[in-house]
C-alpha cells in the first residue's frame, strides 16, 4: 500500500517540517521542506525487530481528547481546512471481522474521533495510525498537499492503503475514513492469515533496499507480526546511508518508509520496542507458585501449571493486558509468551521450553520447565550442555535444599556438591560425576537425564586434512575423539559423517587451543589429540626400494606401523617408533593371514600392495629380477660370478639390515658377514656360506627362490 511518497518514504522529513511540496521523477518521489531540522543517524534500528506485538495491535493507549491534543501540537504550525487537527470528515460503519470488533460510524467526524474509534475496533495502536499518517503522507505536522496521482490533497490517501507502485490509486479507498479503516483491518489480515504475504513472523526473508534489484538487500529474520506487516506494508528497508541520514537524504538506493516509522515512534512516543508497563514488584515474583514442568508448555494444554504459568508470564510482561488465569493454554496465553520471548531475544514460538524458561528464572520468576536431554560420555566437572541446565533446573525446582546457586548450564562446584548430595541420598559413590546409575535414579527422581555412551576412538591416522563432507572411519574416530576429550564443545552421537555438528565442535576446539579455526582435521589438530592422550597424526608417506624386516629403521617402517596401529591395533599394540623388531612382524604377519598372503613377517611389494589398498601410503619396490635364476650351492667367500650377484641383490632386497654391502658379483669379507647375520636371524648354523641349509630355509621364510 503506497502513496507517491510510500515508495522511499520521505525523502527528507523533519518532525518540525513545514512540508511544501510533493516532486515525482523518473518513477521515484521526493518530499521537499523549506525547513528541517538536522537529525542525528540512527544507530538503534533492527531490520528484524522494529515494534513490539504489544505495542502496535493494542487499543485503547490514546482517548479521543489527547489525540487530538496530540494533533495540535504536532501540528501547530498549520493553519486552515488543509490542516489533519482541522479535518472533519465522515466514517462508514463495517461489522465485525478482519477487525476483532465492529467500527461506528459518523458523519462530521474529527480526524481524532476517527483515529480512535478506529484503533479501538481494529485492535491497531493510534500511536501507528498516527505514525503512519505521517511518514505516508505528512499530515500530522503538515497541510494536505495536491497529489498528482489522485488528482486531489493527500487526504484522499492518508495512509497510502489502494496506492500500488505500479498503478494508480483506488477511489474505493478515498478519505480519510476509508484509509484509517482499512489500513488498520489490513495489518490484522497480515497478522490472521501470516501465509498469503511474503514477510511472516519467525521466518527469514529476503527483504531489498529499494525497488531496483540492483541496489541489493539482506536476509531478515521476522521476529514478530508487527515487523512482518509493516514490511508487507511497505517492503523495503533503509540501507546504511538511509541510516547515517537520520530523517534525511540517503543515496540513490536509499528508501525511508520503515525508516521514517522507527524514527517517528521513537521520537514522538519512546521506543516502539519498549511497551508501558504495569508496576511489578519483588514481593509480586515471590509470592508466585513455582511452575514445576518436565515437559515444554504449550497451546492445547489445560491444567494447574498452566494456570500458574499464566500467573508468572502477566508479571514478566506488565505491558500486556490483563487476563484471568484459567489454566487453558489458549491464544493469550501463546501471545504473551511470544513477546516475552521477543523481548528477551528468544525464537517467539509461544511455546515455554528449557530455554524459555531458563530466561525467567535469570530474571527471578519460578518457572522451571527442565526437558529431557542426553549426554554422550560422562557428566562431569567442566561440562557444559543443554544436559547440564537439564539438571540444575531440576535441581533448583525439586530439591532446593540442596541446590540454590544460578542457571547457568556448566558443570562446577555448585553442580557438583548437589550431585554428591543427591548420590548419598540414593547410597551411590559420592564421586560427584553423573554415571549411568546416578543418571538413573535423576531420571526416577524426575530430572529427565540419560548418557549415551562413546566407544574409545581407535587410533586415527590421515592421508590428509578430513573436511566437512568427508563420510568415513576416520570421521567416526574424529568424532569419538571430540567427544571423549572435549565434550563441552562436542554433544552428538558419532556417525561418521563430517557435517556442521562435527565442524562446529572442531572449530570450537581449535579456537579454545589457540589454532586458527578452520574446521579441518590437519596436522595442528591431530596433534592437540595427541597430547590429551589421543592416538592420532598424519601418515608419512614413504616409498622403500626393498622389503621391510628386522632391524630396518626408517620413515617406511614408521608408516608400516601406523597402518598396523590404524587397521591391526591388537596385532600390534605399540606406538610407531620407526623400529621394526618381533612386534612388528608380528602385526605384518597379521595383515599377510588377512590378505591370506603367506606369513613371513616382512614387507615385500605384495604386502604393501595390500595395505596401500587400506589407505596406508607405502610403496615397496618389485623384488629384483634376479630372484627367477636357479641359485648354485654352496657359493662361499672369493667366489665371483654372476650368481653371486644375483644372490647379492636377493638378500639385499629382502634384507637391507642385514647386508650393507652394495651387490657387486664378488663373495667378500662383506658378503660373509652379511650372510651369517642372515643365518643367525633365520636361527641356523651361521657358516657365512650360501649352502643348502640356508637356501631351503630362506624358502621357508618365505623367499621364492630356486637352487641346486
Amino acid at each position: 500500500m503506497f502513496t507517491c511518497s510510500n515508495r522511499f518514504g520521505k525523502r527528507a522529513l523533519a518532525i518540525l517540517a513545514l512540508i511544501a511540496t510533493c516532486i515525482t521523477f523518473n518513477g521515484l518521489t521526493a518530499i521537499t521542506a523549506p525547513q528541517r531540522a538536522e537529525a542525528a543517524p540512527i544507530t538503534d534500528w533492527q531490520a528484524g525487530y522494529i515494534i513490539s506485538d504489544a505495542n502496535f495491535y493494542t487499543q485503547g493507549n490514546m482517548s479521543v481528547s489527547q489525540i487530538q491534543t496530540f494533533l495540535n501540537n504536532k501540528g501547530r504550525y498549520c493553519n486552515g481546512s488543509r490542516c489533519l487537527k482541522n479535518y472533519h470528515g465522515n466514517l462508514a460503519s463495517f461489522s465485525a471481522g478482519s477487525c476483532p470488533s465492529a467500527v461506528t460510524g459518523g458523519s462530521n467526524l474529527s480526524a481524532a474521533e476517527m483515529i480512535y474509534r478506529v484503533s479501538s475496533a481494529c485492535k491497531i495502536s493510534a500511536k501507528v495510525l498516527l505514525v503512519t499518517l505521517e511518514k505516508e503522507n505528512g499530515l500530522v505536522t503538515s497541510p494536505a498537499w495536491y497529489n498528482s496521482r489522485t488528482g486531489a490533497n493527500a487526504f484522499r490517501t492518508a495512509l497510502g492503503y489502494g496506492c500500488p507502485d505500479t498503478a494508480p490509486c483506488d477511489a474505493q479507498y478515498f478519505g480519510v475514513g476509508n484509509q484509517l479503516y482499512h489500513a488498520a483491518k489490513q495489518f490484522n489480515i497480515y497478522k490472521k492469515y501470516p501465509n498469503y504475504y511474503n514477510f511472516r513472523s519467525g521466518k527469514t526473508s529476503w527483504v531489498g533496499y529499494n525497488p531496483s534489484s540492483a541496489c541489493g538487500g539482506s536476509k531478515v529474520y521476522m521476529r514478530n507480526a508487527a515487523t512482518a506487516g509493516l514490511y508487507n506494508y511497505t517492503p523495503y528497508q533503509p540501507n546504511a546511508a538511509a541510516l547515517q541520514a537520520g530523517l534525511g537524504t540517503g543515496n540513490s538506493c536509499s528508501s525511508y518508509g520503515n525508516r521514517n516509522f522507527y524514527y517517528l515512534y521513537k521520537a514522538w512516543f519512546g521506543s516502539p520496542r519498549a511497551a508501558s508497563k504495569r508496576t511489578v514488584t519483588q514481593a509480586q515474583i515471590k509470592a508466585l507458585s513455582p511452575v514445576i514442568s518436565d515437559t515444554d508448555l504449550k497451546s492445547g494444554m489445560w491444567n494447574d501449571t498452566v494456570k500458574k504459568l499464566q500467573a508468572a508470564m502477566l508479571l514478566a510482561v506488565p505491558s500486556y493486558p490483563l487476563f484471568t488465569p484459567d489454566g487453558g493454554y489458549g491464544a493469550k496465553t501463546t501471545e504473551i509468551v511470544k513477546q516475552f520471548q521477543s523481548e528477551n531475544g528468544l525464537y517467539p514460538s509461544g511455546v515455554v521450553n528449557q530455554k524459555t524458561s531458563y530466561t525467567l528464572l535469570r530474571k527471578g520468576f519460578p518457572v522451571y520447565v527442565f526437558t529431557p536431554h542426553s549426554y554422550y560420555g560422562t557428566l562431569g566437572w567442566g561440562a557444559r550442555s543443554d544436559t547440564v541446565t537439564t539438571l540444575q533446573i531440576g535441581a533448583k525446582a525439586l530439591f532446593p535444599q540442596w541446590y540454590s546457586a544460578g542457571i547457568d548450564g556448566i558443570y562446577g562446584a555448585k553442580s557438583t556438591a548437589f550431585v554428591k548430595a543427591f548420590q548419598k541420598s540414593k547410597g551411590l559413590s559420592e564421586s560427584g560425576t553423573i554415571d549411568e546409575a546416578t543418571a538413573q535414579q535423576l531420571r526416577q527422581a524426575e530430572i529427565p537425564i540419560s548418557l549415551v555412551a562413546v566407544a574409545d576412538p581407535k587410533p586415527i591416522y590421515l592421508r590428509s586434512t578430513l573436511w566437512r563432507g568427508a563420510w568415513n572411519d576416520d570421521v567416526l574416530q574424529v568424532q569419538r575423539a571430540l567427544v571423549k576429550k572435549f565434550p563441552q564443545y562436542a554433544q552428538f552421537q558419532p556417525d561418521g559423517g563430517f557435517g556442521a555438528k562435527t565442524e562446529a565442535a572442531v572449530k570450537a576446539v581449535q579456537r579454545a587451543n589457540g589454532i586458527y579455526p578452520d574446521g579441518g582435521v590437519g596436522p595442528k589438530t591431530t596433534e592437540l589429540f595427541r597430547k590429551n592422550g589421543i592416538e592420532a597424526g598424519m601418515f608419512n608417506s614413504a616409498k622403500s626400494t626393498t622389503a621391510l624386516n628386522h632391524g630396518v629403521w626408517n620413515s617406511a617402517v614408521t608408516t608400516l606401523q601406523q597402518g598396523l596401529r590404524k587397521y591391526f591395533p591388537e596385532s600390534f599394540p605399540c606406538w610407531p617408533d620407526g623400529g621394526f623388531g618381533a612386534k612388528t612382524e608380528a602385526g605384518v604377519k597379521a595383515v599377510q593371514k588377512h590378505f591370506g598372503l603367506p606369513e613371513t613377517g616382512f614387507v615385500d611389494k605384495a604386502t604393501a600392495d595390500q595395505l596401500r589398498s587400506l589407505g596406508v601410503p607405502l610403496t615397496i619396490s618389485a623384488p629384483p629380477e634376479e630372484l627367477n635364476q636357479t641359485l648354485n650351492t654352496p657359493l662361499g667367500q672369493w667366489q665371483w660370478n654372476s650368481r653371486v650377484m644375483a644372490l647379492q641383490k636377493i638378500l639385499k632386497y629382502y634384507f637391507p639390515a642385514q647386508t650393507p654391502y652394495t651387490p657387486d658379483g664378488g663373495y667378500g669379507v662383506g658378503s660373509k658377514a652379511g650372510m651369517i647375520k642372515v643365518q643367525n636371524l633365520l636361527q641356523i648354523n651361521p657358516t657365512g656360506a650360501f649352502d643348502q641349509e640356508t637356501a631351503a630355509k630362506l624358502q621357508e621364510y618365505g623367499i621364492p627362490l630356486s637352487y641346486k
